[in-house]
């Protein structure tokens, strides 16, 4: 019979071959080390100077997007409020989508590049969030809360408009400048008064009002000499 001693030992043994059982249930991968002193310095120099010539990277739609969301818009034309509610939240599915956040945060795509094969998209994906928020006090709240603002400002200030034409870019500020009319209108029904009037202020305080007013200030320059001639 073991004595004291010898069955600590036995103990021991067990306890640690339980623990290595259980350890050895997991694989530690091997991760090989890279060196990359000897690595050439022209040959990586090289590297560097082909990652950099890299060509941008351009959205560009085959015209199916652009039709989705004009037949989202024509839904809600002349405000129809059921549909335009029925767009932010469908409570009869299982899973609801907003549509009207979801449209808004697709700009963040577009905005920063914007060129003859994005400006039609763009265009009516501002012309879809007007017939969203006209006359919704609750869809516009969504599109302000998904940072049209932070959009329209960049898009105006910038002015970076690679190969459009003049029609294509009035298109584009003029949907633009209807939206910012939409956001902050006056008319509103009369329990949602106290909102709107908050949400129009909240508008004007992030958009930047001196690039709207040389951007209006543009168009009717350019409109002045149309009539012109």
């Amino acid at each position: 019979m073991p004595n004291g001693l010898e069955m600590k030992k036995m103990q021991a043994s067990r306890g640690s071959f339980a623990s290595g059982s259980r350890a050895g249930n997991k694989v530690v991968p091997v991760v090989p080390e890279i060196e990359v002193e000897n690595a050439d310095d022209e040959e990586f120099q090289q590297m560097l100077a082909d990652a950099g010539d890299m060509p941008e990277l351009e959205f560009k739609d085959d015209g199916y997007i652009e039709l989705v969301l004009r037949i989202l818009g024509l839904m809600c034309d002349n405000q129809h409020f059921g549909l335009q509610n029925y767009l932010r939240e469908q409570p009869d599915n299982i899973k609801s989508v907003n549509l009207v956040a979801e449209t808004t945060k697709f700009l963040n795509i577009l905005y920063s590049n914007i060129n003859a094969n994005s400006v039609a998209l763009i265009t009516q994906v501002f012309e879809t969030l007007v017939e969203f928020t006209s006359g919704n006090i609750t869809n516009q709240a969504v599109v302000f809360d998904n940072k049209v603002c932070d959009y329209v400002n960049h898009i105006l200030r910038v002015g970076v408009y690679k190969d459009c034409m003049d029609e294509e870019v009035y298109s584009l500020k003029s949907a633009i400048g209807t939206l910012v009319r939409c956001l902050t209108e006056e008319n509103p029904k009369s329990e949602d008064e106290e909102n709107q009037a908050n949400l129009a202020k909240e508008v004007m305080e992030y958009l930047d009002t001196d690039v709207l007013v040389n951007t209006m200030t543009e168009a009717w320059k350019a409109y002045e000499v149309n009539v012109c001639f």
